[in-house]
């Protein structure tokens, strides 16, 4: 009698232990920082990434309401729901609590911002308690309601332990998971309560305001069993949308197919990725943060003359700002970014705006410079030094010239130099050339004129007008 095929995860049982390659992370994901930042932390509101709900405040997650539904369906559950565009918004802004706090903890930060959250690296001898403890101590329950936090090797096993926490319910572990609470620490409960002894509560937060935490946490050596339960559309990060349902046409349902599945099978849905993604799934995961917070910036510094009293430092001020601020301009183009974020410091108080989009106009930046410094003002009255930051710097985006990539761009009878017409384009690689730019840089390509066709599809526009291509002779 032959034996029956073996269990599907049989090589991710309890007893198949290993040992951890990846770095110990923790994900922490604020929920309700968004709805705070808008000002609706105490009515039924959600914040929407267009047609997606992405935060919640406590009345509307008491309502049923929770991050990923969508808000036609919001709407239906909560007759009186406020909805805030995330554009309306500073998701980094209202997120910088959380990155001040996880920075106490390590300096490597890696601000997750799509998801209310961050990776943050730890030390091997970090304990899950005291991690949480330090979290708790940041007085989080001002700026959200909700503190998710998952640990483990990894980054892939660290944000799934964060999944498995968002499950829990305050005060138990029903994680709702089909197999991962038998390898995980799984905690939750309310910290943090305004008013309660040791709590940290800060007297502006309401008496019904709490910091829900709930955790989990990976042992060594049991990512594997921990990862073979969870589904494939849990690899957000990992792979696009279309290899997680080629994934699903090929039968691999959850991590530990994808683990255990050939080689071969698993590259006709992500080609080249495959042994990686196999070794992600195992709990073999060694990808390295890539800290971002705080992000890298551009400074300017000037000190007041000594001479001058502190009556005459105040009016001498607002005339050397635009000095800065040119000074940080000329910075940012010579490195090719943009920033967004200003910052005014003097000697003891410090100041800063978000401006709505990222810039390198002198002119912008001293306009926002001089409003800072009215604010500075008020608790620094006559500032001896003052320092002028720009940050979170975005590359400035660039036009690239087709001309010497497209054989022959210039009109027929025009060779020489002279005023260009229209381009035209005889070789079949100016197409393919800016269709594949698209490709690369969606929404990106212009070609800044109508595109030139073919002249085979001009031809076979004659004889089939539902081809939709412009009339025209033949050249």
């Amino acid at each position: 009698m032959t034996a029956g095929p073996a269990p599907l995860y049989n090589g991710f049982t309890m007893g198949n232990t290993r040992s951890v390659s990846g770095p110990l992370l923790a994900f922490a994901r604020l929920e309700g920082a968004w709805v705070t930042a808008a000002g609706l932390a105490d009515r039924p509101a959600v914040v929407a990434s267009g047609a997606v709900v992405a935060d919640v405040s406590p009345a509307a997650r008491a309502a049923g309401l929770r991050p990923g539904i969508r808000v036609r369906s919001a709407r239906r559950l909560v007759s009186d729901l406020m909805v805030v565009e995330r554009e309306a918004i500073d998701p980094l802004a209202a997120l910088e609590p959380l990155y001040e706090v996880l920075l106490g903890l390590s300096p490597q930060v890696e601000p997750v911002v799509d998801h209310l959250a961050a990776y943050c690296a730890l030390s091997p001898a970090s304990a899950g308690d005291e991690v949480i403890a330090a979290l708790q101590a940041g007085k989080l329950e001002r700026w959200g309601h909700r503190l998710i936090v998952g640990i483990g090797h990894g980054r892939l096993v660290a944000r799934m332990a964060a999944r498995v926490a968002a499950r829990t319910r305050a005060g138990g572990s029903g994680a709702g998971a089909r197999a991962p609470q038998v390898v995980a620490e799984v905690q939750g409960g309310n910290a943090a309560r305004s008013g309660d002894p040791g709590s940290g509560g800060g007297a502006g937060v309401s008496a019904a305001r709490a910091l829900e935490v709930v955790s989990c946490r990976v042992p060594p050596g049991q990512e594997a069993p921990f990862l073979a339960p969870m589904p494939v559309t849990t690899l957000q990060e990992e792979v696009p949308p279309a290899a997680r349902r080629q994934l699903q046409r090929l039968g691999l349902y959850t991590l530990g197919d994808v683990a255990m599945a050939p080689r071969q099978v698993v590259a006709r849905a992500v080609g080249e990725q495959a042994p990686l993604l196999q070794a992600w799934c195992r709990g073999d995961d060694r990808r390295p943060l890539a800290p971002g917070y705080p992000p890298p910036g551009v400074t300017a510094t000037l000190e007041a003359p000594p001479e001058l009293g502190d009556d005459l430092r105040a009016p001498w001020w607002p005339a050397q700002l635009p000095r800065l601020a040119q000074q940080v301009a000329g910075r940012l183009v010579a490195t090719g970014c943009a920033g967004r974020l200003v910052i005014l410091e003097g000697e003891r108080s410090r100041v800063g705006r978000y401006l709505p989009v990222a810039t390198t106009a002198p002119d912008g930046l001293a306009r926002a410079a001089l409003e800072l410094y009215r604010r500075l003002l008020a608790d620094e009255p006559a500032p001896g030094r003052l320092a002028l930051t720009v940050t979170a710097l975005e590359p400035v985006a660039r036009q690239l010239a087709l001309d010497g990539l497209v054989p022959d761009a210039r009109p027929a009878g025009n060779p020489g130099p002279g005023p260009a017409g229209p381009p035209r384009c005889r070789e079949p690689e100016a197409p393919a050339l800016l269709d594949e730019l698209a490709r690369r840089y969606p929404g990106r390509v212009f070609w800044g004129r109508e595109r030139p066709v073919p002249r085979r599809e001009r031809q076979l526009a004659y004889w089939d007008p539902w081809r939709g291509a412009p009339r025209g002779p033949a050249p």
